[in-house]
């Protein structure tokens, strides 16, 4: 089956949740056998293989409103440099299916498939609360709309947002699918963990993601001060590009920034975590995490859309007060970080990996291209 898989993000490095999972499906996908191409913005146009997988460049302008005309008008371009005939277009975000729509028309009319990272409208309204963007909110709803509405079907990251498109949108169920977030398998091989030399509790996430830089805050401000009047010996790691300049290295805070494998770090940590509070879908932060047989406490937002039960294989704490609480309580309980851990990887093994994922998708592929032979 040919793929194509249109991206309006740069994907590398790869760092932060959405070119993850752009990046891994398209990969998994190729190395199933599929003929996929990856096509996403770049500095330089290029066309390129990785392993399996077709990797295609395209440009344009980052001015928003303008840029996105640009962005639609240099995906065809690339498309038209391919000549291979697609058995499925697949855009991520709604923000290309303009352009991907109109490749469409030229292409034979392949069924297009909207992959939703979130609920776009809603993160926009969650994240810019205190911001009344009229025109911004007008754009991404209008943008999300056409998406949805023309799009042969969707993927969603979990069944929550799935129910919320569907009621946004009054799209039916039936052209909903959701295909979840998952780890590579590296994530279940033995790795050397890196030697923190004090309890660690551990914070992973791209700080230009806003739903990231909210939660670091909020570590900062209210949780290690808690927790450091009861365990002086702690520290908190944050990991991920562009941290902000008010969060710096001190006794108990150590910063890493961006780093190029976070196995080694998640494995050293004693405990992961993450407050998140805006956002949909689901946060592969925490899948990483489960994969490697962390304890994790999280806030409800952040573990949503993910099936993992309240104090068998994952905390759930929305009280910052008592979240604070049971980081100390898992530094101190290693039995009960140690159980709560091996639950976390269990699930993780049985639900997220790549390739579960993948096969998910494949289905649907194969649903979509006999209906319109």
């Amino acid at each position: 089956m040919n793929i194509a898989i249109l991206s309006n993000l740069e994907i590398f490095p790869l760092s932060g949740g959405a070119p993850n999972r752009i990046f891994n499906i398209a990969k998994t996908l190729a190395d199933m056998g599929q003929n996929v191409y990856l096509i996403s913005r770049t500095s330089s146009i290029n066309v390129a293989k990785l392993g399996n997988l077709n990797l295609v460049g395209f440009q344009f302008p980052r001015i928003r409103f303008i840029g996105t005309i640009a962005q639609n008008i240099s995906l065809a371009k690339a498309l038209r440099r391919i000549d291979v005939k697609f058995d499925i277009l697949q855009c991520e975000f709604p923000y290309l299916f303009l352009g991907a729509h109109f490749a469409e028309q030229l292409r034979g009319n392949p069924p297009l498939v909207l992959d939703e990272h979130g609920v776009e409208i809603n993160f926009v309204r969650e994240v810019y609360f205190k911001k009344p963007n009229i025109l911004l909110k007008a754009y991404v709803f209008l943008s999300e709309l056409a998406a949805v509405k023309l799009s042969a079907h969707i993927f969603t990251c979990s069944k929550v947002d799935s129910a919320h498109i569907s009621r946004i949108f009054k799209v039916p169920t039936s052209k909903i699918t959701d295909i979840p977030n998952g780890v590579n398998k590296e994530f279940f091989t033995e790795i050397e963990p890196h030697k923190f030399e004090k309890p660690t509790i551990l914070f992973l996430g791209g700080f230009k993601h806003p739903p990231n830089l909210y939660g670091a805050r909020a570590i900062k401000d209210i949780i290690i001060p808690r927790v450091i009047r009861k365990k002086r010996d702690a520290q908190f790691v944050f990991i991920g590009q562009e941290p902000p300049a008010w969060l710096s290295n001190t006794d108990n805070i150590e910063v890493l920034g961006y780093v190029p494998d976070v196995r080694p770090f998640i494995k050293g940590a004693h405990v992961c975590i993450a407050p998140i509070f805006q956002g949909s879908g689901t946060r592969l932060k925490i899948l990483e995490y489960m994969a490697l047989g962390k304890p994790v406490i999280s806030t409800s937002k952040g573990a949503e859309g993910i099936e993992a039960l309240n104090n068998r294989d994952i905390v759930i704490e929305d009280d910052m007060r008592k979240f604070s609480d049971r980081i100390v309580d898992l530094l101190r309980d290693t039995a009960e970080a140690d159980r709560l851990g091996l639950n976390a990887r269990k699930i993780v093994e049985e639900k997220y990996t790549w390739e579960k994922v993948c096969e998910k998708a494949m289905k649907v592929y194969q649903e979509l291209c006999a209906k319109s032979d």
